[in-house]
Formats: C-alpha cells, sequence, structure tokens
C-alpha cells in the first residue's frame, strides 16, 4: 500500500474517531431554579406501563426508570448538563431525551403529559408524588 492510501485509511479512522466522541458529548439545558427533591413519574407507551424516580441533590439529577417488576430500564445521573450512566445498564439515548422532557414538565408545574420524542415514540406520562 502507498504512503497517500495509508494516510486516507488514517484521516477515515480518526474522523470516525471524532464523531463517536463528539455524539457522546451532547450538553442538555436544564431548566433552572427547579427545587424539589424527588418526583415519581407513570410512564406508558401504549404497550407497557413503567415508573420514573426523578430526585435532585444540589445541582444533581439523579432518574431511574424502572418496569413495574423493578427492574431498571434506565439509571442516569444528570449533572452540568451531561448525563452519565448510573450503574451497569446498557446505554439508553431515548431515555436522555425523555428525561430532559420530564424536567420541563416539573419546571411547567405540569401534572399529565404526552411526551414525543424525536425517535417517534410517543409515552403518556402522569406525576402521581410531589416532593
Amino acid at each position: 500500500m502507498d504512503k497517500k492510501g495509508l494516510l486516507s485509511i488514517k484521516n477515515f479512522v480518526f474522523i470516525m474517531i471524532f464523531i463517536i466522541f463528539a455524539g457522546c458529548a451532547k450538553h442538555y439545558e436544564i431548566p433552572p431554579n427547579l427545587e424539589f427533591s424527588q418526583k415519581k413519574f407513570i410512564v406508558n407507551d401504549g404497550k407497557k406501563t413503567s415508573q420514573i424516580f426523578v430526585s435532585k441533590n444540589a445541582q444533581i439529577y439523579r432518574f431511574v426508570w424502572l418496569e413495574m417488576t423493578k427492574s431498571p430500564i434506565s439509571r442516569k445521573i444528570l449533572e452540568d448538563g451531561k448525563f452519565r450512566n448510573d450503574g451497569f445498564l446498557p446505554p439508553n439515548n431515548t431515555s436522555q431525551e425523555l428525561f430532559i422532557k420530564l424536567l420541563n414538565m416539573i419546571k411547567n408545574y405540569e401534572k399529565s403529559a404526552v411526551i414525543s420524542l424525536k425517535n417517534g415514540e410517543i409515552y403518556n406520562i402522569k406525576m402521581v408524588s410531589d416532593e
């Protein structure tokens, strides 16, 4: 293989690594001045019902999304606009978008909402406890 071909392969690999890491570094806008300790939501996607717990400690938000059997779907921590996994669950980027929309529900004092995500999923959400 000549030098030109090797250089283009290196460039391709570098660009792919950059794209992968750029996708991981998504920053979310957190609604300001949210004051609560914990909230519980019931979530229905038309097929199954689940629940999401959102807790806040200082400026750190913790989200736990559970099936009704208490099996975790997603556990995330949001700090400084960035999500990180909380535990050993597979990545679930759908949950991040849903969790941000839940924070907006809290900000707007909404007790229920129909939330549409970019991937086409639709969730009926109802807040059931407010602390």
